[in-house]
């Protein structure tokens, strides 16, 4: 080997050594990747909160004439959080369309 190569020397390594910081950036971008999936998904929660505040407030007098009326918790509930289950619920409902052909 030496007559081959003399001024190369021979380098080993140890294949799960080699794994690991091949992997290593993929984890790392796995941990970034979750976290600002997490501030999305936080966002996007305080983006419904403020939108269900803004229609509780605008609908403040026909909520009291339910109530005067003798509707429930329940169904004051089911009234002003039925347009928001069918905001969230939508992207389950639309077409999938796979690529290729």
């Amino acid at each position: 080997m030496e007559g081959t190569f003399p001024r190369q020397p021979f380098n080993y390594f140890f294949l799960d050594e080699h794994y690991n910081k091949q992997y290593k950036a993929d984890q790392q971008f796995g941990k970034v990747f979750g976290l600002f999936s997490a501030l999305a998904i936080f966002i996007a929660c305080l983006g419904l909160f403020g939108l269900s505040s803004l229609t509780a407030i605008q609908r403040t007098k026909e909520i009291g004439v339910r109530k005067v009326l003798g509707a429930s918790v329940t169904n004051i509930l089911m009234l002003v959080s039925r347009d928001y289950v069918v905001l969230m619920a939508s992207p389950f409902f639309w077409p999938h369309h796979s690529r290729g052909g």
